[in-house]
């Protein structure tokens, strides 16, 4: 299945997940229902909240409204409740988390303090325990930040984090007197060391040991079982710091040369020295929260990652890193306004802010304002003659409102300030040759296609797109198989390519087998019209004429483009002719085994 990629370069997180992080529980910011019992504390409120009702019925309109996403209402409803019954701590407690839920992690800090140690949630990656932590943190008593900390489970998200805030705490309270061992972090996180050597430097800078700092920072940056471009950017931050110009220099272009243009290109800002990522212990436990949100992006639910990121704002407002990551995630929630309100936060003087300012232009193409969008890009363009990346957002944003030709000039224009092509830039030449396809000029996508393969040659996308466009097209059948494949190979679970292998099979006329991929595709993207349509000419090749057109009907209302809908509509109409299945020797020779994984 081909799609209209929509490739965002520069944001910052090439992170790739080991089996420890993928086993740990997904986050739970709101605990299960909890009922209202008589306890001595509060069984004369509880009776009057049954008799009168009153209190009883905010408390379940509130969990009805947190149900169903509205935080404000439930937040509205719980408070109503609570100053009926104001010593019930069962409200407070579902208050509590539908304020962490909204990100109001002031007033939410206020309702923990309420609750006694009783209260205790060993189940809740945000318990009150945790926020409390932070809160103690904040106020410079770190001692009882600690005791708080001790009560925390060391469970799923917190495996991670509470050790990474045990060795801050150390730090805040003066405990390290000697250079950090990485194993007294996290003494089982292989996966994850470059984080773990990233806050070992960070630590070890903060408490005096220099050379150890800068031991940690390099290994971090050279890490690879998880990478971590924060890790990149404390070096880069370093050698600028210590007048290390030429060690800056050739580290940027080593790392550009594999990841393309970063944040570490925009490091140093002219005139001024960069201040260093962390400069006391509060500041270094934000960075953990930080850490930990980076490592989970886009694994878990945005809400959690939205949440996380606004406990480490709550200890350090002034976090660039932590606002373009909070921006990130709310671009993942479609949440474009509350993306451009956490760009706007980041200051011109930090080397987020030229990053920030080309992904506002994005999201606001994304709401009606691509006009502007575009001329603020025009306008980065002009003032970067060396970089490429407002180019490639100018060109994604025209490719995705269908202006090809306008899309090309764009990746041309990019694509002429490259010396030397090298791997990051596949992306320029993928999504040129779609553009090219779109237009009908199957021989200059081809030649993009494989320039992007050359750059970088098992990216599953690019394999995806030309092989599906050579099966459509009827064309190097047998490569077209093989490059499907090993795009299914690499991504089993993608349902564009899970989608392409389906229509390899129906292409050769292995109809049944072809079903089973289909479907498999729709319970990942059920409303997807391409698939709808695939599933729907599969069931008129099997006879079953009925499914067919309800499966066309379907793919009808999901909004396909004009050339699809009126195909859909003559096939509504008057049905479709049995396909010839695709003969080739080489095609059956290359084929693997058609059962579905």
């Amino acid at each position: 299945m081909k799609t209209i990629y929509k490739p965002r370069l520069f944001s910052m997180l090439p992170f790739l997940l080991g089996s420890m992080l993928l086993s740990c529980p997904a986050f739970a910011v709101s605990p299960s229902p909890v009922s209202i019992e008589e306890t001595p504390e509060n069984s004369t409120h509880g009776q009057n909240a049954s008799k009168e009702g009153i209190p009883l019925g905010d408390y379940l309109s509130g969990k009805f409204a947190e149900s169903n996403g509205d935080s404000d209402k439930s937040i509205k409803f719980l408070h109503e409740s609570l100053s009926r019954d104001p010593h019930n701590k069962d409200i407070m407690l579902n208050l509590y988390y539908a304020l962490v839920s909204a990100g109001d992690i002031a007033e939410a800090a206020s309702m923990a303090k309420k609750l006694p140690d009783a209260m205790a949630d060993d189940n809740n990656e945000f318990s009150p325990q945790f926020l409390l932590t932070l809160e103690s943190a904040k106020r410079g008593q770190y001692a009882e930040a600690e005791k708080h900390l001790r009560s925390i489970p060391k469970a799923g998200f917190n495996s991670v984090l509470v050790p990474l805030l045990q060795i801050w705490l150390k730090c805040a309270n003066g405990e390290i007197k000697i250079p950090v061992d990485t194993k007294d972090i996290l003494p089982n996180g292989k996966m994850l060391m470059a984080h773990i050597y990233l806050h070992a430097g960070l630590i070890d800078e903060l408490s005096g040991f220099k050379a150890n700092a800068l031991q940690n920072y390099e290994a971090a940056a050279k890490e690879t079982r998880l990478e971590s471009m924060r890790a990149a950017e404390a070096l880069a931050n370093y050698y600028l710091r210590e007048g290390e110009k030429d060690k800056y220099i050739h580290f940027d272009n080593e790392y550009s040369a594999v990841h393309g243009e970063t944040v570490i290109d925009n490091e140093n800002v002219p005139g001024q020295l960069p201040r260093p990522l962390v400069s006391n212990a509060t500041e270094g436990m934000a960075e953990a929260i930080y850490t930990v949100a980076s490592i989970f992006h886009g694994v878990r639910t945005p809400a959690d990652e939205i949440t996380s990121l606004k406990m480490a704002l709550y200890l350090r407002p002034d976090f660039p890193a932590a606002h373009f990551l909070l921006a990130s995630a709310y671009e993942i929630n479609h949440a474009y306004p509350q993306a451009i309100a956490s760009y706007k936060l980041i200051p011109q003087e930090s080397p987020y802010f030229l990053q920030s300012r080309i992904m506002t232009a994005y999201d606001r193409s994304e709401t009606n304002e691509k006009a502007a969008a575009l001329a603020e890009l025009d306008k980065i363009a002009t003032e970067k003659p060396h970089m490429i990346s407002a180019l490639l957002a100018k060109g994604d944003i025209l490719r995705s409102t269908n202006e090809y030709s306008s899309a090309i000039d764009a990746y041309n224009t990019a694509i002429s300030r490259i010396k030397t092509p090298e791997k990051p830039h596949w992306i320029i030449f993928f999504s040129r040759g779609i553009c090219y396809e779109r237009i009908g000029n199957f021989e200059k996508t081809e030649a993009d296609m494989r320039k992007a393969l050359m750059l970088s040659r098992d990216e599953p996308d690019v394999l995806n797109y030309l092989g599906y466009s050579w099966l459509t097209r009827r064309h190097n059948i047998a490569e077209a198989r093989k490059m499907i494949e090993e795009a299914y190979d690499a991504r089993p679970e993608d349902p564009q390519i899970i989608d392409s292998m389906g229509y390899a099979l129906f292409a050769e006329g292995d109809f049944s087998s072809a079903q089973e991929y289909f479907e498999r595709a729709l319970e990942r993207i059920p409303d997807d019209p391409t698939i709808n349509e695939h599933l729907g000419d599969t069931y008129w090749q099997l006879g079953r004429k009925t499914e067919a057109g309800y499966q066309w009907q379907r793919a009808l209302e999901d909004k396909p483009d004009e050339d699809n809908k009126k195909e859909l509509l003559k096939k509504i109409s008057t049905g479709m002719p049995q396909i010839v299945p695709l003969k080739s020797a080489e095609a059956k020779k290359s084929a693997k085994s058609t059962a579905v994984q």
